[in-house]
């Protein structure tokens, strides 16, 4: 039982002592290494002292700045179209007023179909999505709520917008409440 004791020490020691050399000692330094190129200069493992680099003078940029020359863009050539105020009702009930307009002869998505209401002295706008539909392409109803609207005749129309296309409709007379 001794021995099994006193090789279980030894083990555990040479166990212990070996791992230092895989533990980095974080103060050590390198060892100076002495090598003999038949030099017989004495300062073969000294170390010369370091010397900073001179600075380099920095000149300020000279680079001149390239010019912006405003460019304009490009006018967007669109070809005209119709636009046709199909509905514009009052609904008291509702409390609002719904103009429906189509575009003719155009059938895509993306454009905006703007309401332009003037009644005397009082405008106001209003700006919604255009859909395609079968064979034209139609302003999601554009509501307008009555309690912003003064009282009497007003006067609307609606213009439509896309990429390819533009027009706008003949005013359309309208009774407010």
């Amino acid at each position: 039982m001794r021995w099994k004791g006193l090789a279980t020490a030894l083990i555990i020691g040479l166990s212990l002592s070996g791992c230092s050399a895989f533990v980095p000692s974080w103060n050590a330094q390198p060892t100076p290494i002495e090598i003999d190129n038949e030099n017989d200069s004495p300062d073969v493992n000294e170390s010369e002292p370091e010397t900073e680099p001179e600075p380099v003078p920095v000149e300020p940029e000279t680079d001149p700045e390239p010019e912006q020359t405003e460019e304009e863009p490009e006018p967007v050539e669109r070809s005209e179209v119709n636009v046709e105020v199909v509905s514009a009702m009052v609904y008291t009930d509702e409390g609002q007023l719904e103009v429906i307009a189509q575009v003719f002869d155009v059938v895509e998505d993306g454009g905006e179909c703007s309401l332009k209401l003037l009644a005397g002295d009082f405008s106001t706008e209003a700006t919604v999505m255009a859909n395609r539909s079968s064979n034209y392409t139609q302003c999601a109803p554009i509501d307008i709520p009555l309690s912003g609207l003064p009282g009497g005749t007003a006067v609307v129309s609606v213009s439509y917008l896309s990429d390819s296309y533009e027009g706008e409709s003949e005013p359309v007379s309208v009774v407010i409440p």
